[in-house]
C-alpha cells in the first residue's frame, strides 16, 4: 500500500504512530520525501519494489517518475490540492489489473495541529468531480509581492545586505512584475519598517539588529545559497545521513530535545556546525520537525468544485465515483444544506469575523487562488500573507471549509 500525506511532518508522524500502534504487524513501514538523504531515499525505492507486502508513506516524491512496482492499494491523508495530484496518486493504483483500491481520509490530529477534515471532505469531492469533467487546473501567475518581500530579506539575511538588482542576479528570469521600481520601492518600505539600512555609497541596503533578531520563522527563502542542515543518526560503525532540516530551525534545537525525524522519534545529543547528531530513541511523545514550506493555494477550477458539489442536484452528487462512510455522508448532507441552498440562490457574503463583510472562496489556506461567484468564476486574488509556514495541516477559517475574502 502506498500512502500519500501532503507534508513532510505528516508522513513523519504516520510512519512512526503506524509502527507503534500494531496496526501494521510484521509488514514494513517505509518512509519516502525530498529531505530524506537520497542513499535512504534509494533504499526505501528498492525495498518497496521487493517487498512482497509493505507500506510506504510519501508525499507528491511518489506520484510519478519513480519505479516502485505494483501498488494494490492507494490511501491518501488528505486531499491533494491539485486535479492532478490526485490523478497521479489513483494513477500508482494497480497497474497488472487496471483496477485499483483507493482510500481518503479526513484526519483530525491534535498532535498535528490545527486540522479541518470538513475542508479535505469537500476538497476530495470536489476533486473527483473535476477529474471525471476534466477540469485540470490553469497555469496562475498572480503578483506575489509578499513572496518578493521574503526573498529580499533572506538575500539580507544571507549576506547581510541587499541591493535592489540581487534578486534578478541570483535567479536570472524573474516575474514580469519584479522590476527596478518595484524593488527600490520594496527595499525603501523595509528601511522605513527599520529592518534594513541605506548605505549611499554603495547603494546598498543592510540588515539591521532588528531584522537579525526576529525569530526564525519571520523570514524564509530559497535563495543565497544552501541553508539546509544534516541530520545525522549515531550508529556503532559510522554515522547515517538521515535528512536534511531548514537551518534555522536546526539552529534552535539543544541537547536533550525529543524529535521526529525519519520518522522516528530521535534524541539530539549534539548541534554543531551544519549537523545535528540524534540518536534513536522509544518515546511515547516526540515533537515534530520543522520543515517550512510555503501554503499550497487552491485552484481555482478546485474551489469553484466545491461550489458544485454544494449546489449539485442528489442525483448528480450520488453519481460521483465515491463511496462514503457515516461521517462523511452527514457532514457533506449538513454542509449542502446550509450553504448550497444559499449558493445556488446567489447569496456568497458573509459577515466576517472582525465585522466586515465578504465573501465565499472556498480557496483553501488563506484563501488562495479563490473561485470568485461574483467574478463568473475567472478565481482570483493573493496566496494568504506569501511567507512561508511550518508544515501543518489547514490554518483554520471561518466557516469550517470554506473562506471569506
Amino acid at each position: 500500500m502506498l500512502v500519500f500525506a501532503n507534508t513532510r511532518a505528516q508522513c513523519d508522524w504516520l510512519c512512526w504512530r503506524l509502527e507503534e500502534s500494531g496496526l501494521v504487524r510484521r509488514i514494513p513501514v517505509l518512509l519516502h520525501y525530498s529531505s530524506l538523504d537520497q542513499e535512504y531515499r534509494q533504499g526505501v525505492e528498492g525495498r518497496f519494489r521487493e517487498e512482497p507486502r509493505a507500506v510506504c508513506v510519501a508525499t507528491s516524491t511518489l506520484e510519478l517518475g519513480v519505479d516502485i512496482g505494483d501498488v494494490d492499494a492507494v490511501a491518501m491523508w488528505g486531499a491533494p490540492h491539485t486535479v492532478t495530484g490526485i490523478i497521479q496518486r489513483l494513477g500508482r493504483g494497480n497497474r497488472r489489473t487496471g483496477v485499483g483500491l483507493v482510500y481518503g481520509a479526513c484526519p483530525r490530529v491534535k498532535e498535528l495541529g490545527a486540522c479541518e477534515p470538513e475542508d479535505d471532505l469537500l476538497r476530495f469531492a470536489s476533486l473527483v468531480y473535476c477529474a471525471g469533467k476534466n477540469e485540470l487546473e490553469t497555469p496562475h501567475l498572480p503578483e506575489f509581492y509578499t513572496v518578493l518581500v521574503q526573498q529580499l530579506l533572506a538575500i539580507a539575511l544571507r549576506y547581510d545586505r541587499v541591493a535592489p538588482d540581487a534578486l534578478t542576479r541570483l535567479v536570472g528570469r524573474v516575474p514580469d512584475f519584479v522590476v527596478e521600481p518595484v524593488l527600490r520601492a520594496v527595499v525603501d518600505g523595509l528601511a522605513a519598517a527599520g529592518l534594513l539600512e541605506h548605505e549611499g555609497r554603495l547603494d546598498l541596503w543592510l540588515a539591521t539588529d532588528r531584522l537579525r533578531l526576529r525569530p526564525p520563522e519571520f523570514v524564509w527563502g530559497n535563495l543565497g545559497g544552501p541553508e539546509q542542515t544534516l541530520v545525522v543518526g549515531q550508529a556503532p560503525e559510522e554515522p547515517i545521513p538521515l535528512v536534511q532540516v531548514p537551518r534555522q530551525y536546526a539552529r534552535s534545537l539543544a541537547p536533550g530535545r525529543v524529535v521526529l525525524f525519519a520518522g522516528k522519534p530521535r534524541l539530539v545529543t549534539r548541534v554543531k556546525g551544519d549537523c545535528v547528531w540524534v540518536s534513536d530513541l522509544k518515546a511515547g511523545q516526540a515533537e515534530l520537525a520543522r520543515y517550512l514550506a510555503a501554503p499550497q493555494p487552491t485552484p481555482a477550477a478546485v474551489a469553484a468544485g466545491i461550489r458544485q458539489v454544494l449546489t449539485m442536484p442528489d442525483e448528480e452528487l450520488v453519481g460521483l465515483p465515491v463511496s462514503y462512510d457515516e461521517w462523511a455522508t452527514q457532514t457533506l448532507k449538513l454542509w449542502r444544506e446550509r450553504l448550497g441552498r444559499r449558493l445556488g440562490e446567489g447569496n456568497v457574503t458573509a459577515e466576517g469575523e472582525a465585522g466586515g463583510w465578504g465573501y465565499y472562496t472556498f480557496g483553501g489556506f488563506g484563501g488562495e487562488l479563490a473561485a470568485d461567484p461574483l467574478d463568473g468564476g475567472r478565481g482570483r486574488g493573493e496566496a494568504g500573507g506569501g511567507r512561508l509556514a511550518p508544515e501543518v495541516p489547514g490554518a483554520g477559517g471561518f466557516p469550517p471549509a470554506s473562506r471569506v475574502r
